[in-house]
């Protein structure tokens, strides 16, 4: 097989294997741009940087884990060339897009009043430790697996598990004083 070939055998793998990625990436990177067209950018920055590395990917962890590294520091990367870190750090903190608590809250109480649940769990998670609050974005904001968390915080899959536990039991009794939202506590019980 010529090098020509191989490569374009190649860029079709790497396209066929990163395509599924694409709509969870751009979500992920507007969350943080909260741009458009630069979240875009970002994503096509993301993909031609995972496309020249790819033929050294060894598959040591999933892919979508790997390309999440790459585009989070893309982000960093935009953010402190535009001299935005300021507010990418204020996103950190609260990185919730609306798409993705929508996304979030509809996929579990369809019946209750949406804006009301999102001001009031965002208020809730907000009261977590950085422990804590760190993981159930990944998990249930940014929709990552327990092994591709445990891959990215650098902790084994055991800690992700038991420490989302307690983030629940704590979103949980902080519901419980919630009024607006009693109905809300069967998510996590």
């Amino acid at each position: 097989m010529t090098e020509k070939a191989e490569n374009k055998e190649l860029e079709e793998l790497f396209f066929q294997s990163v395509y599924p990625y694409y709509e969870r990436l751009f979500l992920k990177a507007y969350s943080l741009i909260k741009n458009k067209e630069d979240a875009k950018d970002i994503v096509q920055e993301t993909l031609l940087s995972a496309y020249k590395a790819f033929s050294k990917f060894k598959g040591k962890s999933n892919l979508y884990t790997w390309l999440y590294r790459i585009l989070v520091n893309k982000c960093i990367d935009f953010l402190r060339k535009s001299k935005k870190e300021d507010m990418f750090l204020q996103r950190l903190q609260h990185p919730y897009s609306e798409n993705s608590t929508s996304l979030f809250i509809e996929s579990f109480e369809k019946n209750i009043e949406q804006n009301q649940i999102q001001k009031s769990l965002i208020i809730i998670i907000e009261k977590l430790e950085d422990k804590y609050k760190e993981l159930i974005i990944m998990k249930y904001f940014d929709g990552l697996t327990y092994e591709e968390i445990a891959e990215i915080k650098n902790i084994k899959i055991g800690t992700v598990k038991s420490r989302l536990s307690k983030a629940k039991e704590k979103i949980v009794s902080l519901l419980q004083n919630e009024k607006s939202i009693k109905d809300f506590i069967n998510i996590f019980s």
